[in-house]
């Protein structure tokens, strides 16, 4: 509560100087595309700042309702909850400003400029942006160092319970200070814990370290204890007095939606095949062809550079095409700008891109892979139908045979079209190339819990990915 509060007090302040700011660049600051001409001064000399500052306590009345109304001050849920915050925020600005303008008309009189509150919406999302950031920075420092951090360990070290573990350690929430996990020791760590995994010992020596570690919480997520073996444990940590939370394997539920039921007067899970419907795959395609074809536009000079630069730099062809699955199944061609030399296939056979493999890269290769650079013909392939912004990125069949007979759920990825980014993407991008096995639960998961909005978020994250050259080889 504390923290909420002092978010919306500083956003109340910031609004206020940002409107003067606002003020200050359209009457006095004479910006021009040549630096030399930037001036300060009376640059109109009729427009006065009083009617803005008399306004101005109906500005933050304004946004005051506006950011309560999309709920900016609830605490953050869910899966990259802050992109969800700055998005309502953006929300809130243009509520804000249409109901500003509205209010010059009806209750004031005198001329107001539309640039002062155009300028204002903009710098009120970037600073409350901003402050919502470092207040959230602030509210983890203190629960991570404040009594009200619940103390909470993980029963199970197999895969499952990684991937818990992991959802656990990065929630955005902070409420567990994570002391570890207890079961047999694993040979292997999935690529989200790989420096942070905290094993802290074999089961038998659980009960006490409950008892001498004042645990609040334990995640039960192993599958190497029978239902027995479970059950004396939870009577045991009853007796401490822990909170038990019990999930189901995340391999068990991954092939459909896990929905709960009550209907036959007992607990039920169930579990449902999920796919897009033809209205939500309308409005998915729709999506991709009105973000690809100006983006295409756009680039296209930038892309006729770089493929000038491969071309001269290496004499070959600067494409690079390459039979991948797709939906349902389906083959196709997918583009890329070309990295590594010519025909190199004919002495390494087919290979699965690797930090070792991507050394044989020429100069500019490296480059474009390092950027992400790349995959930028692959709009072509959304705008012809083949693939989507976000999705499960394709795999060339030879590997998908393979990988079916590895995984036997595998084949449930190709329910949706392939993606030039993907939710799998974002938790390991190249590193988990060769982890299929963890790469296969991201896709299945974007799958279960596909929306638009999740797809922004993806879309969003990933541009923050790529500017900051995170992940890629």
């Amino acid at each position: 509560m504390f923290f909420s509060l002092f978010a919306f007090i500083a956003d109340l302040v910031l609004i206020s100087f940002v409107y003067i700011l606002a003020y200050i660049i359209k009457f006095k600051i004479n910006l021009s595309w040549n630096l030399s001409e930037i001036g300060y001064g009376n640059y109109v000399n009729h427009a006065q700042i009083e009617p803005y500052l008399h306004l101005l306590y109906i500005i933050v009345i304004v946004w005051s309702f506006s950011l309560i109304l999309f709920g900016v001050y609830k605490e953050r849920r869910g899966v990259l909850s802050g992109i969800d915050e700055s998005i309502n925020i953006v929300k809130a600005s243009f509520l804000s400003t249409a109901l500003i303008i509205a209010s010059t008309f009806l209750f004031y009189t005198g001329d107001y400029s539309r640039h002062v509150f155009g300028y204002g919406a903009i710098l009120s999302v970037l600073f409350i942006s901003i402050n919502h950031q470092f207040n959230f920075k602030l509210r983890s420092l203190f629960r991570n160092k404040s009594r009200n951090c619940k103390r909470a360990i993980v029963v199970g070290t197999d895969e499952s319970a990684q991937h818990v573990y992991a959802r656990i350690m990065l929630n955005e929430k902070h409420q567990y200070d994570l002391q570890g996990a207890f079961g047999n020791k694993p040979n292997k760590l999935i690529y989200a814990v790989e420096e942070k995994f905290n094993y802290q010992g074999k089961y038998e020596e659980l009960l006490d370290f409950v008892s001498n570690n004042k645990i609040d919480t334990v995640f039960v997520v192993t599958q190497e204890l029978s239902i027995n073996l479970i059950s004396e444990l939870m009577e045991k940590l009853i007796e401490f007095g822990v909170t038990i939370k019990l999930q189901p394997s995340f391999l068990e539920v991954s092939s459909g939606k896990l929905e709960s039921s009550d209907d036959l007067g007992m607990a039920f899970f169930s579990i449902k095949p999920s796919e897009l419907s033809g209205l939500q795959f309308f409005c998915k395609r729709a999506c991709d062809l009105v973000l690809a074809i100006p983006v295409l536009v756009l680039l296209s000079p930038f892309i006729l550079l770089i493929a000038f630069l491969i071309k001269f730099s290496d004499k070959g062809s600067a494409f690079f095409s390459q039979e991948r699955t797709g939906l349902k199944g389906k083959e196709f061609m997918m583009y890329k700008f070309r990295t590594m030399p010519e025909n190199i296939e004919k002495e390494t056979g087919p290979m699965i891109n690797t930090e070792s493999i991507s050394n044989r890269a020429t100069w500019i290769g490296k480059i474009l892979r390092k950027t992400s650079l790349d995959e930028l013909p692959q709009l072509l392939n959304i705008i012809k139908g083949d693939m989507s912004i976000v999705g499960p990125r394709p795999e060339r069949p030879m590997f998908v045979e393979q990988f079916k007979n590895e995984y036997p759920d595998y084949d449930l990825r190709h329910r949706v079209l392939p993606g030039l980014t993907g939710w799998a993407q974002l938790n390991g991008r190249a590193a988990l190339s060769t982890r299929v096995n963890e790469k296969l639960m991201y896709d299945l998961y974007y799958i279960n819990n596909w929306t638009l909005l999740f797809d922004v978020k993806i879309v969003i994250k990933t541009l923050i990915y790529v500017l900051t050259w995170q992940g890629a080889y």
